[in-house]
């Protein structure tokens, strides 16, 4: 036993301590021989940096990447379709509530003026597939978004609106979209839009 231990702690104390200072040798010396090799020298494929690793987690592997390419594929595949028929819905729905403000904004025009103001739908003429005309002379014009068309089956082509804030005709403005969705904007001669 050391001289060390001999004097600091008594007889009956000593063995124990001796007991766990080998245990502790064994233990680090199996730890030591597991992490350097034979030789005692550190083997090059666990010179990988901090950790410790073996040459079989190198990682993912062409099977696991293909199959989350697969994965991703399918869910796309689902996905895309039902997102552009949400996205087609949305375009409708704000485009239906556009035309509702542009009558309504021209009609209170035609009021504040005095002078009777016409809009016209029809897609594609001087650019625009509605627009706003006054004395014959375009004054302003918008175009539908990709995907939205008129529903030529009762469409409205023009309404006059005059300064007593009423509508030369009632009708609708059908809207439609590739997938066939519709919405509407109720034209009402006494100068009412109502959206659907």
């Amino acid at each position: 036993m050391p001289v060390s231990l001999r004097a600091r702690f008594p007889a009956h104390v000593q063995l124990p301590i001796r007991r766990s200072l080998d245990q502790l040798f064994v233990h680090s010396s199996s730890f030591l021989y597991t992490v350097l090799g034979d030789d005692g020298r550190v083997p090059p494929y666990r010179q990988t940096g901090s950790r410790l690793r073996g040459l079989d987690s190198a990682g993912f592997g062409l099977i696991e990447i293909a199959i989350v390419l697969l994965l991703a594929g399918i869910v796309l595949g689902f996905g895309l379709p039902a997102i552009n028929r949400y996205t087609d819905d949305l375009a409708l729905e704000g485009t239906t509530h556009q035309i509702a403000r542009v009558l309504a904004l021209t009609r209170d025009r035609a009021k504040a003026t005095g002078k009777a103001r016409t809009m016209f739908f029809e897609s594609g003429v001087f650019g625009t597939d509605y627009r706003v005309e006054y004395a014959g002379l375009t004054q302003t014009g918008w175009t539908l978004p990709r995907h939205i068309s008129y529903d030529p089956s009762g469409t409205l082509t023009s309404v006059t609106l005059t300064p007593d804030g009423r509508c030369s005709a009632s009708g609708l403005i059908i809207l439609k979209t590739t997938k066939d969705a519709r919405d509407t904007v109720s034209v009402l001669s006494s100068g009412l839009f109502i959206t659907r």
